[in-house]
């Protein structure tokens, strides 16, 4: 089965199990979440595929948790645009981010900082290749062309990333 085929029967399903509109969470990792189709290029998941080869169509929402800063700086609002292309009108995008202004201002004394800013480099999917601030997680989408755009700061509660200065940046297609 191709790559193209696997998705269309990855949405198909969970349209039927699930509700009218996909719900797509990008770069899963190791943490599928349940009501979405889990996507990663290295981990098992319900589609394993680059991004970039990806085509959904009418989603409700996508998430990004910690996925967009695997990416050059280029090719955030590019992967951004591409995303919107997948949502309806109205679909939301869900990013989250490390907050880098929040970790330079910390400075190396704050523990674990080397993986927040490098990633934890376990594989070459692990690497950060882009930083984001409040503004320019916020510019990002918004050059990508959303709207209702929300930013906002927290600090990380999940197991992998307990006590990360994050971002979390919603926009509308």
């Amino acid at each position: 089965m191709n790559q193209q085929q696997r998705i269309i029967d990855s949405v198909a399903t969970y349209r039927r199990d699930h509700r009218e509109r996909a719900w797509v969470n990008l770069g899963c990792g190791k943490f599928p979440l349940d009501g979405y189709i889990n996507v990663d290029a290295h981990e098992p998941s319900d589609v394993k595929a680059d991004v970039w080869s990806l085509a959904f169509r009418d989603c409700g929402v996508v998430r990004m948790d910690h996925f967009l800063e695997h990416f050059s700086w280029r090719e955030t609002v590019p992967l951004l645009e591409l995303v919107r292309g997948w949502l309806y009108a109205g679909g939301m995008v869900e990013v989250e981010v490390p907050d880098m202004e929040e970790i330079m201002r910390n400075g190396s004394d704050f523990h674990d900082w080397l993986r927040y800013v490098y990633g934890s480099q376990q594989h070459d999917g692990e690497y950060h290749k882009a930083g984001f601030t409040i503004n320019s997680l916020f510019d990002a989408l918004e050059d990508a062309g959303y709207h209702e755009i929300k930013v906002r700061k927290f600090v990380s509660g999940f197991k992998t990333r307990k006590g990360m200065p994050c971002l979390h940046g919603t926009g509308r297609a």
